[in-house]
């Protein structure tokens, strides 16, 4: 939601640039009357807030945080390494998304055409740093990243609208753990690899159709879902390292 200090910031950038209000929301897709409608309380959307940071050239932390709200992470050379990499992980990942979601239909690209290209431009944008996600964080979960010698992977935060929710009937990040330990050691072992390695490379992985039966803890009910995992390595302010995974079902 916008607040009176957002409104003033976002009307101050729009001035700023040469270009006409009119241009500007033209380039937005949206009319000259959208400026108007900038008013604290008032949800922008996502899609907006992404076609305006881009417009203005800023990030999209910029748009979404008041000055002085929070400062980047001080692991300056984890920022780098994701930074150096963004443009040729965007292609790849695009283009390996767009060969699977090809083929497993229309279902699955109508699931994820909002999602997955907003959390990767956000990702990109922000250069792997944890911050300016409020918008999109119902979707996605955020894992701690696995440290030598760990034996599970731990959640942090279960988005309300991930699939992880949705399958559970809950947000619990205790809920997902509890899960997560009803895995033979293989699996457990297989998860625990592919978030360190996301983590340590700094780079994201998209996995391939994963066939999962989930035995919900609320009514003790067996759920089949095939779906897809996107892996994003990030870093929190506090220099905390962590993953965050959007699942969308194939």
């Amino acid at each position: 939601m916008l607040t009176e200090g957002l409104v003033a910031k976002w009307r101050q950038l729009i001035a700023e640039d040469p270009r006409s209000i009119a241009e500007i929301c033209r380039a937005i897709n949206k009319d000259r009357s959208w400026y108007n409608t900038l008013k604290p309380g008032r949800d922008p959307g996502a899609f907006t807030v992404m076609a305006l940071a881009r417009e203005l050239r800023v990030p999209i932390h910029e748009l979404l945080e008041e000055e002085g709200a929070i400062s980047l992470s001080s692991d300056s050379c984890y920022s780098e390494q994701v930074n150096q990499q963004a443009s040729k992980v965007l292609s790849d990942v695009f283009r390996v998304a767009h060969n699977r979601l090809q083929k497993y239909g229309h279902e699955a690209t109508a699931a994820s055409n909002s999602t997955l290209p907003l959390l990767l431009q956000w990702w990109h944008d922000q250069r792997g740093c944890l911050i300016g996600h409020d918008m999109l964080a119902d979707r996605f979960d955020i894992i701690k990243a696995p440290e030598t010698g760990d034996k599970i992977v731990t959640p942090a935060k279960v988005g309300a609208r991930s699939l992880a929710a949705q399958m559970l009937g809950t947000n619990s990040a205790d809920a997902l753990l509890q899960l997560v330990r009803t895995f033979d050691r293989e699996s457990q072992e297989r998860l625990i690899s592919s978030y360190r390695e996301v983590s340590d490379s700094g780079r994201p992985a998209l996995s391939a159709p994963i066939s999962a039966r989930i035995t919900t803890p609320h009514d003790a009910k067996s759920i089949h879902v095939e779906y897809f995992r996107l892996q994003l390595p990030v870093v929190a302010p506090s220099g905390d390292k962590f993953v965050l995974s959007y699942c969308f079902p194939v």
